[in-house]
């Protein structure tokens, strides 16, 4: 099995995801947690909440590729020849 990749986000998304999440902490608490503290928060989160994210996209991943396995097969079974009656 694949060892799982720890989550990187680019500098640049990462910059802005940071900002988003201090002006949301900043909205709903009344505190900057300013950017050594906001960094630190968003990495715990995203390494706490990380392998659940990951596993619900696993799943979804999961249930499309049986939807259309299953398409397929039905499929191959309606171009299925059926036998001349001797």
């Amino acid at each position: 099995m694949t060892m799982l990749m720890p989550i990187t986000i680019p500098k640049r998304e990462k910059l802005l995801l940071l900002e988003q999440f201090r002006q949301e902490v900043e909205k709903e608490l009344g505190e900057d947690p300013g950017p050594f503290v906001g960094e630190h928060l968003m990495d715990f989160i995203l390494k706490q909440a990380g392998p659940y994210v990951y596993n619900m996209a696993i799943q979804d991943a999961r249930m499309m590729l049986e939807e259309k396995y299953d398409s397929m097969v039905e499929e191959l079974y309606s171009l299925e020849k059926r036998h001349p009656k001797l």
